[in-house]
């Protein structure tokens, strides 16, 4: 229906340029606005990138650099930014973690925990998305955007039963509805804590005497 209508627009537009109408009645109408469906990566699914930098960086498809930012953004949850721009001074080894000063993170200062760094003087690359766009062919997952990255490492964290306002503050998100979208996902860690507590009170009753 959309399509349709999107289409329909675009004819009368083209007619009225070529006057064959006088006017196009769909101008001025408000667009409908679409959302992308956020794409999360299931447990499974987030192996295949990790496999697919593999290869690509052992037959030279994708630079070493893309392949450290990738895995960065995959493990930390980062915007892309924070990540490319990472300096010396920003990183606090003893913490593993990097310092954001309030200018380099759309969110204000932010501390990013982070793996093990080899080296980090600067992550800046051009042609990021062209090297993610090799791994995720690769990795067989074709709808998978590199910030989706972010996306499925919240869910994860959220599903294996971590806090929403741990989440938040890893993220950086300022305000906690922002994270938590991801709170229908801990369902199944929900239950098993009922069940868990469920067994912890039922181990508490007192016994019945045996006659």
């Amino acid at each position: 229906m959309l399509r349709t209508m999107i289409t329909l627009a675009a004819m009368l537009s083209w007619a009225v340029k070529r006057g064959i109408a006088k006017s196009n009645p769909a101008k001025g109408v408000p667009k409908l606005k679409t959302e992308r469906q956020e794409r999360f990566l299931s447990t499974e699914e987030f192996a295949e990138p990790f496999k697919a930098l593999r290869e690509v960086e052992a037959d030279g498809s994708v630079s070493p650099t893309h392949g450290m930012i990738i895995r960065l953004l995959a493990v930390t949850g980062a915007r892309k930014s924070e990540i490319m721009k990472l300096q010396w001074s920003e990183l606090d080894f003893e913490r593993h973690a990097s310092v954001l000063p309030e200018s380099r993170s759309k969110t204000g200062a932010k501390r990013v925990p982070l793996p093990p760094l080899r080296s980090a003087s600067t992550l800046h690359a051009v042609g990021l998305q062209k090297g993610w766009e090799r791994v995720r062919t690769r990795a067989k997952l074709d709808d998978v955007r590199l910030h989706d990255l972010r996306h499925s490492f919240a869910s994860m964290a959220v599903a294996s039963g971590e806090s929403v306002y741990v989440v938040q503050r890893v993220l950086g998100h300022k305000n906690i509805t922002t994270t938590q979208r991801y709170a229908h996902l801990r369902d199944d860690p929900l239950l098993q804590m009922v069940g868990r507590v469920a067994g912890a009170i039922e181990a508490a009753k007192p016994k019945k005497a045996k006659r």
